[in-house]
């Protein structure tokens, strides 16, 4: 029993350092390394393993539970009230594919599974929304019905980009039958260009993310397109095999695609700075950069801590 309560306060504490990866700003985005806090690094061995049992549950609806208390974790409570379900199940994921390994065979496993239900789910939307095509397109029922095909796309797409990320070769062909799906217009999902972003850009192919998020812009949110597009570029740099030139031009390419989306609203100064993508933004061009951060303080009178 004495186990029992160190296994629980162990899960605690997982979970309290999951949950302190959603941004002071409520940013709830992806960054290669977000995760590293879970890791254990100069703690016990099995600590990375337990850490990946907690996340994973949460990924895949699956968390240990409290019978009559907390369906989805024991610790709901540590949870902040602006986490909705779906976007904490995403976290998740990220989570799990930075800590999850090809050797992880039954982590895979259970994720797989997952994969294979969200496929059948989507598709049992997809076939509902088919049927309530035929009514009036401003009806309720019609975009209820839609609605809820496109949120289950969002959902399918944060479990295949998890399974790239450890394996890639495994997971390629789904990866890009998803996209050519997420491409065609019959039938059309509300954000396909931001979607079909958002996975390129996890999965590494910065240079089709960049040119998805062009399509975005021009449907969405410019701030949040061209400082995705930053994100993609600077990353881009760090790609090994590039020349010194290439990485200049990626990386001046990455400032001015920052200035482009500050100059369109983007102010999110907490998620900004904590934001791995632009660590070589941050080392390469510091003064740059900060000099941003001091524009967007000047331009929504935000003050230092």
């Amino acid at each position: 029993r004495l186990q029992e309560l160190i296994d629980l306060l162990r899960r605690a504490e997982i979970e309290a350092k999951f949950l302190s990866r959603k941004s002071k700003s409520g940013s709830t985005g992806y960054y290669k390394g977000q995760y590293d806090i879970l890791k254990g690094e100069g703690l016990e061995p099995d600590y990375r393993k337990l850490a990946l049992e907690v996340v994973t549950g949460i990924a895949t609806d699956k968390a240990m539970s409290t019978p009559g208390l907390y369906k989805h974790g024991i610790y709901r409570f540590l949870r902040p009230h602006f986490v909705d379900e779906w976007e904490f199940q995403s976290m998740a994921l990220n989570a799990v594919a930075e800590l999850c390994t090809p050797e992880d065979q039954l982590i895979i496993e259970r994720l797989e599974r997952r994969r294979i239900e969200l496929l059948i789910k989507r598709e049992k939307l997809k076939t509902i929304f088919l049927e309530k095509s035929f009514q009036d397109y401003n009806s309720k029922e019609y975009q209820d019905a839609w609605f809820d095909w496109d949120d289950s796309l969002g959902e399918y797409l944060d479990q295949v980009a998890c399974l790239y990320l450890i394996l890639p070769d495994r997971y390629h062909g789904h990866v890009v039958e998803f996209i050519d799906e997420l491409g065609s217009r019959r039938p059309r999902p509300v954000r396909p260009y931001s979607y079909i972003a958002g996975l390129q850009i996890r999965c590494g192919w910065y240079r089709d993310a960049i040119q998805s998020y062009e399509q975005a812009m021009r449907y969405g949110s410019k701030a949040y397109g061209y400082y995705n597009q930053a994100c993609a570029f600077a990353s881009w740099s760090l790609k090994p095999g590039l020349s010194s030139r290439e990485q200049r031009r990626h990386l001046n390419s990455a400032m001015s695609r920052l200035r482009l989306s500050v100059e369109y609203g983007w102010s999110d100064i907490d998620w900004m700075n904590e934001d791995r993508d632009l660590d070589p933004l941050r080392k390469h061009r510091r003064s740059e950069y900060d000099a941003l951060v001091q524009l967007i303080k000047d331009k929504y009178g935000l003050e230092d801590e």
